[in-house]
């Protein structure tokens, strides 16, 4: 079973905890934080609220405050991936050491956003206007990740200017979407598998945010894919939500989530 979790993920939690019902739990994922300066990462934040202490590992980009996913646990093994000064990696958590598994770009100042789905994990390397999807497959006999045969070569993802960050989702029909955020706007994109080529033009989900807003998008359990995000201007959380395998650029009136941001 594979399951993801988020770096300092303040939004992420935040949204969560919005969009679950009154009488369900939530429960509280494993982390990975930092301690010191913000590329030495040093600490796994387990369940329990003990600390396993790892062996240093130096990144070369901070993994910042953006809701994005980049650890998770397939066939009983940590994952992630992070930059260095080398370029960006695929790793593995060995014991208490992260091992270089796979290398997927030699650009040194990616954030990445994964999604696993079920022996295949897609990446994306946000690096603004030039962000990229790497998929990787895992291989049981040597228990480490090799590139997608289905797609061996990266595939460009052209996101706007003036972005912060970007998230990557697959709905319930296997279409790939990216939401972002532009100095005002939050947008999205999608892939059909296997996801090389993405539309030229996005989807506006919402207008009028500051520049420093996010967003984040996820597939939801009744079949449909949402989009959450902030607007500071208007002081609230917004979300629309999509129906899977009905036409691309309907979504539904924007919700409030809350009227304080």
């Amino acid at each position: 079973m594979e399951r993801r979790f988020f770096f300092l993920p303040v939004f992420a939690v935040f949204c969560a905890v919005l969009l679950t019902p009154a009488n369900a739990a939530v429960e509280k994922g494993h982390y990975l934080i930092y301690e010191g300066i913000n590329t030495q990462m040093t600490v796994l934040w387990q369940l329990d609220d003990t600390y396993t202490q790892l062996t240093p590992m130096t990144i070369s980009t901070d993994a910042s405050d953006k809701p994005q996913s980049k650890v998770w646990t397939h066939d009983g093994l940590w994952w992630t991936v992070l930059p260095n000064s080398s370029g960006t990696f695929l790793w593995r958590l060995d014991g208490t050491r992260w091992t270089n598994i796979l290398k997927l770009s030699s650009y040194t100042d990616t954030r990445a956003d994964v999604k696993v789905s079920g022996n295949v994990v897609h990446i994306l390397l946000y690096r603004g206007i030039s962000s990229e999807l790497v998929s990787a497959e895992y291989v049981s006999a040597t228990r480490a990740y090799q590139l997608w045969t289905e797609r061996s070569t990266t595939s460009s993802v052209q996101l706007d200017s003036g972005g912060e960050t970007a998230t990557l989702d697959i709905d319930s029909t296997g279409r790939m979407w990216v939401g972002f955020d532009t100095s005002s706007e939050i947008r999205v994109r999608y892939s059909d598998w296997p996801y090389s080529n993405w539309t030229a033009v996005p989807i506006t989900i919402a207008s009028g945010v500051n520049a420093d807003d996010i967003c984040v998008v996820t597939a939801m359990p009744d079949a449909s894919m949402g989009v959450l995000w902030s607007n500071q201007n208007a002081r609230r959380f917004g979300f629309r939500v999509h129906t899977d395998g009905t036409d691309p650029t309907v979504w539904s009136d924007e919700a409030t989530v809350r009227e304080t941001c």
